[in-house]
């Protein structure tokens, strides 16, 4: 989505979806990369909660007693189907995470000529699958890769310059491009009776210093975790809501919206209300954890960093060194001003470390 104030343009179809839908403008992902937050998004649980098999390498394997959102839908009498655009979510090498779809397409990778960007074949298995489609609902889970560093210019799209964030753009184009096919055919197939959500797994960031390396994956702050979520289908009002959430609320809402039969053991809540009604359900309180399990193998702890979100402030505890970090992230959203240690916010401070000790 484009930031307030972003001066390209560069997701026009997935910003004209958004106008036209359910829209959480403060959505957050749990953890700040891919395998620290999927695993949390198909389970509704927190990473420290979630059974992983410490073997190999990372990813590493989702425990078999976890019920994943697809494992949920399918013994509901749903079809399901997941469009892979990378080696990354293949059964080979991360076990478990596609459990629950009867259909893995792997296409989009396996396909020669390899691509350094392949949303068109994403796009073109989605559409396939839904014209596969049988007796039962269909649950199908795309997937884009195309804006994942390595970062590469794609061809026949804006060149916005030479730095990783405009490629990055330029990127985000094609990914908006393919979104906006795929939206347009699924409106072609179902218009109206389908039931669309549209997320990412973590954030990116560019801001120097502290992400002019690392873009993601290192830390907790705003920046790299927060991602679009847009709900949209007939019966749903638009809306746009500021109300702070979590992509662990996304299986919840589907368990409300499609009635699902349990056992839905989930620690995000449903966001029907706000979706129907406007109205406030979930706490205003969000946790995000980075939780590296191989630690494990050097006897150390775990769970490296921890933080509470709220309607306005972030608090970032570094577990190895008990130090914190204070931020009135919806004023300075980057983060640049260190409250922690200012007398001045010494009693907001106090009060957020109590709550994120009691959670």
């Amino acid at each position: 989505m484009r930031a307030p104030g972003y001066a390209r343009d560069v997701t026009p179809h997935i910003d004209a979806f958004a106008a036209r839908s359910a829209f959480f403008r403060e959505c957050y992902a749990q953890g700040p990369s891919t395998r620290l937050s999927f695993p949390s998004l198909f389970t509704s649980r927190w990473d420290t909660q979630i059974e992983q098999e410490l073997v190999g390498h990372h990813p590493f394997p989702v425990g078999g007693s976890e019920r994943l959102l697809a494992e949920v839908l399918r013994d509901n009498g749903y079809d399901t189907a997941a469009i892979l655009s990378d080696p990354y979510f293949s059964p080979r090498y991360w076990r478990g995470i596609t459990r629950g779809f009867t259909r893995v397409d792997e296409t989009a990778f396996t396909t020669e000529p390899r691509l350094p960007h392949n949303g068109a074949r994403v796009t073109q298995a989605a559409l396939d699958a839904l014209e596969v489609q049988g007796q039962k609902p269909l649950f199908l889970w795309v997937h884009y890769y195309d804006a994942h560093s390595p970062h590469e210019q794609p061809e026949a799209l804006p060149v916005f310059g030479s730095t990783r964030q405009d490629v990055y753009d330029a990127e985000l184009k094609l990914v908006d491009r393919e979104v906006g096919r795929l939206l347009q055919g699924i409106e072609a197939r179902w218009g109206g009776k389908a039931l669309v959500v549209l997320t990412g797994d973590h954030g990116i960031a560019f801001d120097e210093p502290r992400h002019a390396t690392f873009n993601y994956g290192y830390d907790l702050h705003s920046s790299v975790l927060h991602v679009p979520l847009i709900f949209h289908a007939g019966f749903l009002p638009v809306r746009s809501l500021d109300g702070v959430v979590s992509t662990m609320d996304i299986a919840p809402s589907l368990a409300n919206l499609l009635r699902l039969r349990g056992p839905l053991p989930y620690e995000g809540v449903s966001l029907v209300p706000e979706l129907l009604e406007g109205k406030s359900s979930r706490p205003p309180e969000l946790m995000h954890q980075m939780y590296i399990e191989e630690r494990k193998w050097k006897q150390e702890e775990p769970l490296e960093r921890v933080a509470l979100r709220t309607e306005r402030w972030n608090l970032l505890q570094d577990r190895k060194t008990g130090f914190f970090e204070l931020y009135d992230y919806r004023n300075d959203y980057y983060e640049t001003r260190d409250l922690a240690l200012d007398p001045l916010y010494g009693a907001t401070l106090g009060a957020l470390r109590k709550q994120l000790t009691i959670l």
